[in-house]
């Protein structure tokens, strides 16, 4: 089973362990990740099993069953359990095993109205949030202690599993009181970091945003609040070892900002819930989507214009479409966490920028993408040029490195090529 390393995911494991058991599976294999380990998890052959599952997480590859709440939900329904309408994994898996006849000790339902508090958070107040002595926001802590975290999230499961969630016991783990207290030491920490280290802009509808980095091991979402009471959300950026991520989070204790992030942060290839999301990315992209994000956040982005998905619409022809039917217009593309911006002037490519590049050596990088989304605006305002293609002559020679790649992945067959040529 692939579990999500939270709260919320390490319940919604024990639900479904519960029932697996009671279905006859005696043996069940935990793995449990985080958003920034995706690719890693992706790639683990899980062993072979009578059944795969996974929760609060993407869906893994070799997954038969799959819950989540998360945006974006999956196309294709088989095995997949997926509401993002539900305020947590936990109720969900709840839920949908009470309508297969199952019922749930009081326990572990008491457990799941938490979970639901903490993944939607609906926290009282900053008190409740950080420093309550509830048990289960006792637990909660632990679980998000960064160091090791997917380590003790199995074994928090193992610890729900035996005590059946009686959490006067499960709380009495050595490990589990030691995390506790490095975890209220890392939040107090991060509080001192934030405060000389965030700023607050302006965005939309006269709203407050604060924008904060830190690193990965000193990351808490709803942090910013205690820092920046007044702003209504938050964007971070936790820096990783070659991959970090980049949440955006709306302020639990303020009601004003009407957008569903986690549908926002789909579009530049993570996701989330309506009130917190987030996408991982290279370390050298993340700048330049945090910039992306926060233009969106001020109403300033590409979003709603006109888009496409790449998988349905090949932008080599989308790019010869819009040089015939419009005389200028500004393409942004959005594809592994990268984003690439090109301008179309006349049927002429007059400007493309990716990773700090411009001109033809940015546009060459963009048409090669495969996968991503694509969003057209009309361009206005004076058009700074960097190169002057034909759109034709980009495309072509587009297609023409693809099929050097396809038929050659060697590269021997360009260096055939170049010989050959005077």
């Amino acid at each position: 089973m692939v579990l999500h390393a939270d709260l919320d995911g390490v319940v919604s494991a024990a639900l479904l362990a519960l029932y697996l058991r009671r279905e006859g599976f005696s043996r069940i294999e935990l793995l449990a990740t985080d958003h920034h380990c995706r690719a890693e998890t992706f790639g683990t052959r899980l062993s072979e099993h009578d059944l795969v599952a996974t929760v609060d997480f993407p869906r893994h590859p070799q997954s038969r069953w799959h819950f989540d709440h998360h945006h974006p939900a999956p196309s294709d329904g088989s095995g997949s359990f997926v509401d993002p309408s539900v305020p947590s994994c936990s109720l969900l898996v709840m839920r949908t095993i009470g309508l297969w006849g199952m019922q749930f000790p009081e326990p572990f339902r008491e457990l799941v109205r938490w979970a639901t508090i903490v993944d939607a958070h609906r926290y009282v107040d900053e008190q409740e949030c950080f420093w309550s002595p509830q048990p289960a926001l006792t637990l909660r802590r632990a679980i998000d202690l960064k160091e090791n975290k997917e380590e003790f999230a199995v074994r928090a499961l193992k610890l729900l599993l035996r005590y059946g969630a009686d959490l006067e016991h499960v709380l009495q783990d050595p490990v589990l009181k030691r995390r506790n207290h490095l975890q209220k030491e890392a939040l107090r920490e991060t509080v001192h970091h934030l405060a000389s280290n965030s700023d607050v802009v302006s965005i939309a509808g006269r709203l407050k945003c604060c924008v904060y980095q830190v690193e990965r091991t000193l990351h808490d979402s709803l942090l910013p609040f205690v820092v920046h009471p007044d702003c209504q959300v938050a964007l971070g950026r936790a820096r990783g070892d070659g991959r970090d991520t980049i949440y955006v989070t709306a302020n639990p204790w303020k009601k004003d900002l009407h957008v569903d992030l986690g549908e926002l942060m789909a579009l530049f290839g993570g996701g989330g819930h309506q009130h917190a999301a987030g996408v991982t990315v290279h370390s050298e992209d993340a700048a330049h989507v945090m910039d992306a994000v926060l233009e969106e956040l001020k109403g300033k982005g590409p979003l709603g214009a006109f888009s496409a998905q790449l998988k349905e619409v090949e932008l080599r022809d989308l790019l010869q479409v819009i040089g015939l039917v419009t005389p200028s217009a500004k393409v942004h593309v959005l594809a592994r966490g990268r984003i690439g911006r090109i301008v179309i002037h006349h049927r002429l490519i007059v400007d493309a920028s990716v990773d700090g590049l411009r001109g033809e050596q940015a546009l060459e990088k963009i048409l090669d993408w495969e996968r991503g989304k694509v969003w057209v605006k009309q361009a206005s305002g004076k058009i700074e040029p960097t190169c002057s293609v034909p759109v034709e002559q980009a495309l072509l020679e587009a297609a023409r490195r693809s099929d050097e790649i396809k038929l050659h992945p060697s590269g021997e067959f360009k260096k055939i090529e170049r010989r050959k040529q005077p």
